[in-house]
């Protein structure tokens, strides 16, 4: 299980990002391997 963090999500939605296709490839290369969201991102969910 790999755990993504809060700038990993934001290379990989911004196409004008300059890690963002960087950050799909890589999205897509470990996909099976199950990905998840960091503790931190859901502890910044609820600050």
């Amino acid at each position: 299980m790999i755990g993504l963090d809060t700038s990993f999500l934001v290379a990989f939605e911004i196409l004008e990002h300059p890690l963002c296709q960087e950050s799909r490839g890589f999205a897509l290369r470990h996909s099976r391997s199950g990905l998840t969201l960091a503790p931190q991102v859901l502890a910044e969910l609820f600050m």
